[in-house]
């Protein structure tokens, strides 16, 4: 029996479809909601007033692990401030490089397209390269986007899709409920050229998303430092 509610943040193309494979198999059916109502499928006021609304009928949720592709503000409690955390959960997510994320994106929308989402339609309708699709202002700091009125610091713990080993093995230290975890090696279905597993583009490209992109890349840098700071506190305990 779960004691408290478990927020997971499903970003799209940031290793969660990987975790949820594994966290399937050690949560009971009933306790799981699976709630993939992709809010990119609406435009921006739509999406947030949308959520803000729903936030006041999600309260009613007890002991559960919530999953999937929504905005955290639609899990929290609505202040002047903001949105705030409910006492009785947890908030999760993973985050990944904001470049390389949204470049997996793209391909993933060109191997399986979303007919629901207006930007994926208009992007097969109108042959959009990878180029017009990173300087689209649609997909402009998505991470600040998504978590619109929710600060970064309400989440208990954030992984880094980049390192993702190591992001399970805190995970399962720190939510005895996730401790039996089996999750295999985050893969990629990916057939342009990498290094490291990264995406190469052309940097001037690269320079023109990370300017277009500054609140997403302050997010990233953000829990990245906050991972780091918790990564070396675990290898200190168990060394």
């Amino acid at each position: 029996m779960l004691k408290k509610n478990y927020i997971f943040v499903h970003i799209p193309k940031s290793a969660g479809s990987t975790l949820k494979v594994s966290i399937k198999s050690i949560i009971e059916a009933d306790d799981i909601i699976w709630d993939y109502s992709h809010p990119f499928s609406q435009g921006r006021i739509v999406r947030n007033v949308k959520n803000t609304i729903e936030s006041f009928s999600t309260k009613k949720y007890q002991r559960k692990v919530i999953f999937g592709h929504f905005m955290p503000c639609k899990y929290a409690d609505l202040s002047f401030s903001g949105f705030n955390k409910r006492e009785n959960s947890i908030y999760l997510t993973f985050l990944r490089d904001p470049l390389q994320r949204a470049i997996s994106h793209y391909y993933h929308w060109k191997r399986e397209p979303d007919l629901t989402n207006s930007a994926c339609v208009t992007l097969l309708e109108e042959d959009w390269s990878l180029e017009r699709f990173l300087v689209d202002p649609f997909f402009k700091n998505f991470y600040a986007q998504f978590f619109f009125g929710f600060n970064i610091n309400n989440f208990d713990f954030i992984g880094i899709t980049e390192r993702f080993d190591e992001s399970i093995a805190l995970l399962k230290m720190a939510y005895p409920e996730f401790s039996m975890l089996n999750v295999k090696e985050n893969v990629n279905i990916n057939t342009q050229k990498v290094v490291d597993k990264a995406y190469v583009i052309d940097p001037d490209l690269a320079l023109i998303f990370k300017k277009n992109n500054v609140l997403d890349y302050a997010i990233y840098e953000q829990a990245l430092a906050v991972f780091n700071n918790k990564h070396s506190q675990l290898m200190m305990k168990n060394s």
